[in-house]
């Protein structure tokens, strides 16, 4: 089953139901803190100062809701498969959009360079650790794990895949997934962003308009030079991918 969706009514319902666990989360911690002030315990979650945990939402425009959808039915309705190397890839789309930031003086982003720029390697890092297990549809598991197979250099844990099973692709002398894979899955991590966070990370509310602010600026840049980030590069599969396909399920 595929556990990546599409924008549509049901996956904002999700997000709403994220964001009201978040909230819920928030609430429990600073219950927390009153009942550990009360008993005059002092540890990680007792604080002077009051934070807010705030959950992460995200805003999609119409041009990066429509690369979405058109990735979510290439792969998953007409089972086609994204050509790998992508280039650009996400980590030459992220240095060219620090790159602008850098040097543009028009910014409406207020978030210093330097912050930018750990966030920026923050997302590769969280990229590459989700890939696997996050932001894949099924049809295209194969590819990914023989890709993966070709560039072990990546931390995280593969599945074995036939030497033989690997569709599309071409030699990439061990390079990172966010040196791989392109737009169409960088969109998919902002996607799921928020439901990951909520599982493995605490953000208070400081951090997390920051990050919202890179990411939306992230977005703008995308949608705004989309002839060259935005297109769905995808092949069709061979005859023996197929096969091996529907040996796998």
């Amino acid at each position: 089953m595929d556990n990546l969706l599409p924008i549509t009514p049901g996956t904002l319902e999700l997000q709403k139901q994220l964001i009201e666990e978040a909230q819920k989360r928030s609430s429990e911690l600073k219950r927390k803190r009153a009942t550990d002030k009360l008993n005059g315990k002092k540890n990680a979650s007792t604080v002077e100062v009051e934070e807010t945990i705030t959950p992460l939402t995200l805003r999609f425009n119409p041009a990066i809701q429509s690369s979405i959808i058109e990735d979510f039915e290439n792969i998953s309705k007409h089972k086609m498969l994204p050509w790998l190397p992508r280039d650009p890839s996400i980590d030459h789309m992220l240095t060219d959009y620090l790159d602008f930031v850098s040097n543009s003086k028009k910014r409406t982003c207020k978030v210093p360079i330097k912050t930018v720029s750990q966030i920026l390697w923050g997302i590769r890092i969280m990229f590459n650790r989700s890939l696997g297990s996050h932001l894949l549809y099924d049809f295209e598991r194969l590819q990914h794990n023989a890709m993966a197979e070709a560039n072990p250099d990546n931390e995280e844990d593969w599945f074995f895949v036939p030497n033989d099973v690997h569709g599309p692709i071409e030699e990439s002398n061990s390079k990172k997934m966010y040196e791989i894979y392109g737009s169409e899955h960088l969109l998919r991590l902002f996607i799921r962003l928020p439901e990951l966070l909520s599982s493995r990370h605490i953000l208070l509310e400081y951090e997390t308009a920051t990050l919202a602010e890179v990411i939306h600026e992230v977005l703008d840049f995308v949608a705004k030079h989309q002839k060259m980030y935005l297109h769905n590069a995808c092949v069709l599969p061979s005859h023996h991918y197929l096969q091996v396909f529907q040996d796998y399920i």
